[in-house]
């Protein structure tokens, strides 16, 4: 079912309001986990220790503003990443819903609807690490992350449309943003790209592009196009995108297929409530919310890193520098990180995984403590005064407290 044209009205209007509304919340919500907020990625250590072509157009955009690479990454990056990411897919909702016969409040609205999703689907997609939907929060300056999330949309814009020259200077993004990297690391024989093969997101994706091939939906031939390329391209499929645009579809089925100006706008409604519900759903149980599985805490100096890891390190460095301290993944990508930027190495290596829920016990067993270099330091974070005493008990002597961390030396 057609809109009948332009005219408003107080249904449009409410429908028109209620979907603003809830991409505004969505953004806050996003804007305050990407750019209010402090956390540690694993991978970071990696990333600016390395010697990657889009780090190296990072250094030189840092440069030029006069800052360090990893202190505009961290501090400027998510603002702009996010403004970015924000205009492009209002644009790709506009491209996707833009039918014949449709209203603008209509196209509007959808579109609304289509980014709140996204960014749903975003805070509650963690489906592990290098999954693109799952990281925007956590490694948004990762060239991998910018290809994924900011220029796919571009790619399926330009072949909704068959706007076939736009995808030159697309493709010619990519290969300093990702490309040059992706394709040298698959030659190494590595890969950091996950599929998330079996996860909710998938399932309700690939359910999703099922669905709009059998309605006869237009954007399910490019979608699935997009998909088979961002594979060949080693980008992450856009699973986002496609169950985002699934479940706005369904809303707008549902909305069509009731007969009568009020009934079809409850419907919509009803649809909204019901689908926007599940995804949030899918993504507490399945654990999948991204502040459960990464530790965010409030902004504390410009690195946006741990100030008491920060202290730790300068400890380390003035009292024992060529000793290695063992701690867990997140105080490891820390401790390179720091490194990276005041060029000088604390030697650290991750013995376990942390997430954001506070560690009960010890990580470490007897065996694994007594494997340990004589005078090498370990940091635990949140140990009760009954796990340092079995601490000591197994061979590792308190040093200091640093905050929520305990440093140890074997």
């Amino acid at each position: 079912m057609k809109d009948s044209g332009d005219k408003f009205n107080i249904l449009k209007a409410g429908a028109v309001l209620a979907a603003t509304t809830f991409l505004l919340g969505c953004i806050f919500i996003t804007a305050r986990y990407m750019c209010l907020l402090q956390h540690v990625s694993t991978s970071d250590g990696f990333f600016f220790s390395g010697d990657k072509l889009w780090l190296k157009c990072l250094s030189a955009l840092s440069g030029l503003m006069g800052t360090n690479v990893i202190v505009f990454c961290h501090k400027f990056w998510p603002y702009i990443f996010l403004a970015l990411m924000i205009v492009i897919y209002f644009f790709l909702g506009i491209v996707l819903f833009s039918e014949e016969g449709r209203s603008k409040a209509y196209v509007y609205t959808m579109t609304c609807i289509f980014m709140g999703i996204f960014l749903l689907i975003i805070h509650g997609g963690y489906n592990g690490n290098h999954t693109s939907e799952a990281l925007v929060y956590i490694e948004c300056w990762q060239g991998y992350m910018v290809s994924a999330i900011l220029l796919t949309p571009l790619m399926i814009m330009a072949l909704y449309r068959k706007k076939w020259l736009l995808l030159i200077p697309v493709a010619l993004i990519y290969i300093p943003v990702s490309g040059f990297d992706n394709f040298k690391t698959l030659l190494q024989g590595r890969t950091y790209i996950s599929f998330g093969g079996g996860s909710w997101l998938f399932v309700t994706a690939a359910f999703g592009l099922i669905m709009m091939i059998f309605l006869k939906k237009k954007p399910a031939r490019v979608l699935l196009a997009a998909a088979l390329l961002t594979t060949g391209l080693l980008v992450a499929r856009p699973y986002g995108i496609i169950a985002a645009y699934s479940i706005t579809m369904l809303i707008g089925e549902a909305r069509d297929k009731a007969s009568g100006e009020w009934k079809r706008y409850a419907a919509g409604a009803a649809a909204f409530m019901v689908l926007t519900a599940a995804v949030a759903a899918a993504g507490f149980f399945s654990n999948g919310r991204v502040s459960w599985n990464v530790r965010f805490t409030p902004i504390e100096n410009d690195l946006r890193l741990p100030q008491d890891i920060i202290d730790i390190a300068e400890y380390l460095g003035k009292n024992d520098p060529d000793e290695t301290v063992y701690g867990s993944d997140v105080t490891d990508s820390a401790f390179t990180t720091y490194s990276r930027y005041k060029q000088r190495t604390v030697k650290s290596q991750a013995l376990w995984a942390e997430t954001s829920m506070d560690i009960k016990g010890m990580p470490l067993s007897y065996g694994e403590i007594n494997q340990m270099n004589p005078g090498s330091y370990v940091i635990i974070r949140n140990v009760s005064s009954g796990d340092r005493q079995t601490a000591e008990d197994n061979g590792l002597v308190y040093v200091d407290s640093f905050g929520e961390y305990m440093l140890y030396r074997r």
